[in-house]
């Protein structure tokens, strides 16, 4: 049985490309032009104000930004093509076990049992220490502020298991100040840079603030300020002063500027969503700081407001557990125990999965974005750390899809389109033989009887059914 179908198919014929659309100055316009226009995060959260109609302009945002728990992502144009780095290094070789990894202004740092710093122009290590005794780890870092950009980077605050803090001079490569009793023997488990300040977390939930001293930075010789914050840290972030804090399935919202309990903590309760998982991580996009979203382990993402607390709706991002996630750019990427990396836009409704590739041999464990590479390199580094010992890194914009859609989108501009005539033909073969195609009239006349006569088609397409016996049940289980 043979069914025919003609139709008529426009083919684009390329014409010379203009040079607007592929100069090197357009496509770092075009990229830069999306972090234009972040908004502050300087000014603190205000209480909700009674709208006309009775009710909380809050309230009216949550409603606008709300997502439905049904909602299934949109993978229709999703590639699968990894996003390598266009500049630098894009593999880094850790050789050793760790579990955080950090990057900024050109450096990666990853820290356990050693402490090293990475190049990521070169992908050469630049440090290596140890952290203290042989069973000391380090077990938290961050990149200390600088008085002027060209310092940026240059120094490296580290936290040990013995509740030590150090200072590393990574131009110098040795540590230049230390607090051996900075945590009273208490596991550092995170260290934030906000602003001109250091806050550092440890296991029992102690918080200090390391404000800037004399010269304008912190140091660890000045007296911090503490807090207490809940045990069982898993995830934490500073935004607009505000610490979100995560444990488990809990969110917490801290202020440490302030000086009372009641507003030290902003959110009498915490939030837990009983249909997600435990938390896992958590990230802010840049563009969007009126929301944070946390991973779960069971795939699924939950996405709250940084201005009233509220939970904003939980997403079924993906049947495996979420390891790591990072904003860059506009988009939220996410790390998995299968090795793959999911770059998800969650400004569309439904969320428009970008990426999803298959970018190490082993779990990702971290993900970290290097933002002022903007302006020292001319991209935004993402780079992912996995439990098979390396560092991968990518481009955190995505320019080679950006160009890609620039171009499809305009292509009426640098193609011409003609018309062209087509047959698609499909062939039930009933697993026919060749042999046996010659002993039967239609099987032996099919392309004559097919083909047209007269004006013959530009593009020609076969389809072919049932090429194996279907009734053969040895053969079909072996197709």
């Amino acid at each position: 049985m043979t069914n025919c179908k003609e139709s008529q198919v426009q083919v684009p014929t390329p014409s010379p490309t203009p040079s607007k659309l592929l100069t090197p100055q357009n496509t770092v316009s075009g990229q830069l032009s999306l972090l234009r226009d972040i908004p502050s995060s300087s000014d603190l959260p205000q209480r909700p104000t009674v709208a006309n109609n009775g009710e909380p302009d809050s309230d009216r945002l949550t409603k606008r930004n709300s997502i439905s728990s049904g909602e299934y992502l949109d993978i229709s144009t999703s590639s699968r093509r990894p996003p390598h780095a266009r500049h630098g290094s894009q593999l880094i070789h850790v050789n050793y076990d760790t579990k955080l990894f950090e990057m900024y202004a050109g450096y990666a740092c990853s820290v356990g049992h050693l402490i090293r710093v990475w190049d990521l122009s070169s992908g050469k290590v630049i440090l290596s220490l140890a952290p203290g005794e042989k069973e000391v780890k380090a077990t938290a870092s961050a990149f200390k502020p600088g008085l002027k950009s060209a310092e940026e980077g240059s120094r490296l605050w580290v936290g040990t298991s013995l509740g030590d803090l150090q200072e590393i001079d990574i131009v110098m490569h040795k540590v230049v100040s230390s607090n051996s009793n900075a945590h009273s023997g208490r596991a550092i488990v995170k260290i934030h840079r906000y602003q001109n300040a250091m806050w550092t977390i440890d296991e029992d939930g102690l918080l200090f603030v390391w404000p800037p001293g004399d010269g304008g930075l912190p140091t660890l010789e000045n007296m911090p300020t503490a807090r207490k914050v809940p045990r069982g840290h898993i995830f934490s972030v500073v935004i607009g002063g505000l610490l979100w804090f995560a444990t488990r399935n809990d969110v917490r919202v801290f202020c440490p500027s302030t000086g009372e309990y009641e507003d030290f903590n902003m959110k009498q309760q915490p939030s837990s969503q009983p249909s997600a998982g435990d938390i896992t991580s958590g990230a802010v996009i840049g563009c969007e700081l009126d929301k944070i979203y946390f991973g779960h382990s069971d795939g699924k993402i939950s996405i709250y407001s940084t201005t009233n607390f509220t939970c904003l709706g939980i997403l079924n991002a993906n049947v495996y557990k979420i390891n790591c996630l990072v904003g860059a750019g506009t988009y939220l990427w996410a790390g998995y125990n299968t090795g793959k990396i999911c770059v998800y836009d969650p400004r569309t409704r439904p969320w428009k999965v970008v990426k999803d590739y298959h970018a190490h041999e082993g779990p990702v464990i971290s993900l970290s974005v290097d933002r002022s590479s903007l302006w020292t390199s001319g991209q935004m580094r993402v780079g992912s750390l996995s439990l098979d010992n390396t560092v991968r890194l990518w481009d955190g914009l995505l320019e080679d899809d950006w160009l890609e859609s620039e171009l499809r989108d305009n292509d009426v501009s640098w193609c011409n389109f003609e018309e062209i005539e087509a047959l698609v033909m499909t062939w039930n073969a009933g697993a026919s033989t060749p042999a046996g195609m010659r002993h039967g009239e239609s099987d032996s006349n099919m392309l004559r009887l097919v083909l047209p006569t007269g004006k013959t088609p530009e593009l020609l397409v076969f389809g072919f059914q049932e090429l194996v016996d279907l009734e053969d049940k040895r053969l079909t289980a072996s197709v």
